[in-house]
This record gives C-alpha cells, structure tokens and sequence, in this order.
C-alpha cells in the first residue's frame, strides 16, 4: 500500500467518523428540542424520557 492510499483511506475513515458524530450530536439535540417542548407541556418526566430516551436528571436541567 502506498502512502498516497494509506492517507485516503484515513481521510475517508475520518471524515466517516465525523459523519457519525455529527448525526449523534443532531439527534441528541432533536431529543432535547423534543424534551424541552414536551416539559412546557406539563408532561410527566416519566413520558418525556421514554419518547426521547433522555434520563431524568438532563430532562429536569433543562
């Protein structure tokens, strides 16, 4: 293997990795808009943790 390929494949091996953090980071802030709007809603934290898989604790510091 050269190096030319040795850097691409790095290349394309980081930038699927950032790929993968940045979606995780979108759906973790979906998660929390969704938390959020539900907590205005009176709804029970119970109910906002299971439709957004948020624990308690950062549904309440929000």
């Amino acid at each position: 293997m050269t190096l030319q390929e040795l850097m691409d494949r790095n290349y394309e091996q980081g930038l699927e990795r950032g790929l993968e953090q940045g979606r995780a980071e979108g759906e973790l802030e979906a998660a929390r808009k969704l938390a959020r709007a539900m907590k205005a809603d009176s709804e029970p934290v119970e109910r906002i943790s299971r439709y957004t898989g948020l624990s308690a604790d950062e549904i309440e510091s929000l």
